[in-house]
């Protein structure tokens, strides 16, 4: 955790890159049950990650390569809603409005956080836990409730990043 295919494969940096991203990956136990069942999700998390714009260099090749494979296997692994450009310092870049899944990708941090915390503690968290992030705001809701409750965590949390404290608002 996080999954394994969020991590560019050498065959696909090689050129670009004289390392492996792969190395040293946290492994939690999983039964091929639960394994089986999060692939979806871990691919979709994956292309939600990878192909976000302003991403870095590592981002961008595994958009290129991984996620276009995937996008071959999975022609709807993604809502797009429009294709469009962007131009950034006089290039122009062509990009896609996605639909996201909220729901799906927060479901995939929960994952990724309980996995940490049991390689952290050896121990299963029991509770609920709420995925905050910036990449759950919508901007087309301006300042709708969710997206202010949202950016008010994000302050809260950023203030008491440092410490374990946070972990326990909710």
């Amino acid at each position: 955790m996080p999954p394994q295919c969020l991590f560019p494969e050498s065959k696909d940096i090689k050129e670009f890159y004289q390392q492996s991203f792969r190395l040293n990956l946290i492994k939690v136990p999983s039964c091929k049950e639960h394994n089986l069942k999060r692939s979806k999700d871990d691919e979709y998390l994956m292309a939600c990650l990878a192909a976000r714009v302003g991403n870095n260099g590592v981002s961008l090749i595994h958009t290129n390569t991984k996620l276009k494979r995937s996008f071959q296997w999975q022609p709807k692994l993604l809502h797009v809603e429009k294709q469009t450009s962007i131009e950034i310092s006089g290039n122009v870049f062509p990009t896609s409005i996605v639909n996201v899944d909220v729901n799906r990708l927060s479901h995939s941090f929960e994952s990724i956080a309980r996995a940490l915390y049991y390689y952290e503690n050896r121990k299963i968290f029991i509770g609920d836990c709420i995925m905050i992030s910036d990449i759950f705001l919508h901007p087309d809701m301006g300042a709708s409730d969710s997206n202010l409750f949202n950016l008010k965590a994000i302050e809260l949390i950023s203030r008491r990043a440092g410490t374990l404290e946070y972990l326990n608002l909710w």
